[in-house]
């Protein structure tokens, strides 16, 4: 998806954010809520990906204090590319060593964060708009694969087939602001968007109370 589209998205969500009076009210019942929801991603760190990826969030928000949650989120964002080179050259030492008539190259990256956070919380109506964030942990899950076909080579071995996995991990910050309306007594619908290590994030999803309001 084009950068202008995300930019467009994040500026719907900031507007409503604007147009909703965020004018706390006496606290009503709350409740321990679980929720999850899809939407993209955007880098802006390009070594974690190039373009704008697929998202999966879940999370679970437990009353603190009066107009004070804290949550706990897991995320998920991943892009795969394949390309395929023809008539390739396999060079060594010594020079070109070999020749291959197609490669295939599969890569795919993974982004899992984990982050927990205090989110402040403020009600009108059916809106309510809860903003904040916490620590993060980053893990990047790496897959690459070629496969060769019509290959040619000294030693043989150099057509094989291969596929390399590895993963490494951060520590980092999130923040997010989420806007959500109530749907009926126990479900809300809500939009949010985060900030975390390398990315930022556009999400949109349900809530349901877990347990009974307190």
């Amino acid at each position: 998806m084009p950068h202008s589209r995300v930019a467009l998205a994040t500026a719907s969500l900031l507007l409503a954010l604007g147009s909703t009076p965020a004018v706390a009210q006496a606290p009503g019942p709350r409740a321990i809520s679980l929720a999850t929801g899809l939407g993209i991603t955007f880098p802006f760190d390009t070594r974690l990906y190039e373009n704008d990826g697929f998202s999966w969030h879940a999370s679970a928000r437990f009353p603190a204090v009066e107009h004070i949650n804290f949550e706990v989120n897991f995320d998920r964002s991943a892009q795969a590319r394949s390309e395929v080179r023809r008539n390739v050259n396999l060079y060594g030492p010594n020079g070109i060593h070999g020749h291959v008539d197609e490669v295939r190259v599969d890569g795919r990256i993974a982004v899992n964060t984990v982050s927990v956070g205090a989110m402040l919380e403020g009600k009108n109506g059916r809106t309510t708009i809860t903003a904040g964030g916490g620590p993060a942990f980053v893990i990047l899950q790496h897959r690459h694969s070629e496969v060769r076909t019509g290959c040619t080579a000294t030693p043989p071995r150099t057509c094989e087939d291969f596929v390399t996995k590895y993963w490494d991990g951060a520590w980092s910050l999130h923040a997010a602001i989420d806007v959500g309306v109530q749907l009926t007594s126990r479900v809300s619908s809500f939009a949010r968007a985060s900030l975390r290590s390398g990315e930022g994030g556009l999400i949109a999803g349900l809530r349901v109370s877990a347990t009974k309001p307190r």
